[in-house]
């Protein structure tokens, strides 16, 4: 089973079926949310450098047309698996 930090879809807010403008937005909204630099102190930098990497890793792997389809194989077959 896939931890959280794996749901690609899920941690950027979009749909399965996100085109790829909808996922440069989307990756954009977060990445101006989470910013390290963007925030008031030490300790919401640390929280926000978390998932600012968690967003920039899924938008990567999403983004890439090969890594996106081996990444949804995966997801459906867990999806199947799950639904035995």
């Amino acid at each position: 089973m896939l931890s959280r930090e794996h749901w690609y879809y899920e941690i950027l807010n979009i749909p399965y079926t996100a085109t790829d403008e909808e996922l440069r937005k989307a990756y954009r909204k977060l990445a101006i949310k989470y910013h390290p630099d963007k925030q008031k102190d030490e300790e919401s930098a640390a929280l926000a450098a978390d998932k600012f990497k968690e967003a920039t890793h899924a938008y990567k792997i999403l983004l890439d047309p090969q890594k996106r389809q081996a990444y949804n194989d995966v997801i459906s077959l867990l999806w199947e698996i799950e639904g035995d």
